[in-house]
C-alpha cells in the first residue's frame, strides 16, 4: 500500500486509530503504535480479556493482602539485579495496592 496522501483513505485510517482497530502493517505510524505496559498491565500476565492479578483478588478475597506483600518484597529485593528501575515501578504498584486494600479494610 503506499503512502501517498492522494491514495491512502485518511478518514478510514483516522477511523482506525479512533475504533482501536489495527492499521495495515504498511501504514502504521510509528507514534500511534501501542507500546506494552509491562509495569501495569504486562502482556504475559494476561488470559484473554482477563489479568492474572483479578483473578487472585477474587480467588484469595482479603488473604490477598499476603500476595502484595510477597510480589512486594521480590521486587523491592531483586531490583538490583534483574530489571533494575521496572522492578522498583513494579513493587510500587504492589505496594499501592497494599495500601489500597487496607484503607478499604482488608
Amino acid at each position: 500500500m503506499s503512502l501517498d496522501a492522494d491514495v491512502v483513505d485518511w478518514d478510514n485510517m483516522a477511523a482506525r486509530f479512533y475504533d482501536n482497530r489495527p492499521f495495515p502493517k504498511e501504514v502504521e505510524p510509528e507514534c500511534l503504535l501501542v507500546k506494552p505496559d509491562a509495569v501495569n498491565h504486562p502482556e504475559h500476565y494476561t488470559v484473554g480479556p482477563v489479568e492474572v492479578i483479578d483473578i487472585i483478588r477474587q480467588q484469595q478475597g482479603s488473604a490477598v493482602e499476603f500476595h502484595y506483600e510477597a510480589a512486594l518484597l521480590k521486587y523491592v529485593l531483586r531490583w538490583r539485579y534483574k530489571n533494575g528501575l521496572e522492578d522498583l515501578e513494579k513493587a510500587r504498584v504492589y505496594l499501592d495496592w497494599l495500601i489500597e486494600h487496607t484503607r478499604q479494610g482488608g
